[in-house]
């Protein structure tokens, strides 16, 4: 089971499968892997929207994606680093 109080402190690696396609640069990915922290609409927006979801997945350092936490389809924190597939974005 997910601890997202302690992502959100603390931040772990994870992979998630995401329910629509993003495109980064010019392929279109549903995978994502890298070190992602939680974070509250409040926090990014500085009010929750009305209709909207209530939570966020920053995910990478660097070149930082946001994902919606309702746009995460499945979630896992792996053992060890997924091997090198053409699926998967791996995070900065």
């Amino acid at each position: 089971m997910f601890d997202f109080d302690a992502i959100r402190k603390d931040g772990a690696w994870i992979l998630i499968k995401s329910d629509d396609w993003f495109k980064v640069g010019s392929q279109d990915y549903r995978y994502f892997y890298g070190f992602a922290k939680t974070v509250e609409a409040k926090e990014i927006f500085g009010f929750v929207p009305k209709n909207g979801t209530n939570w966020y997945l920053v995910i990478g350092k660097k070149e930082p994606m946001v994902i919606a936490g309702c746009q995460i389809h499945h979630a896992m924190i792996p053992e060890h680093q997924p091997t090198d597939r053409a699926d998967i974005y791996f995070c900065k």
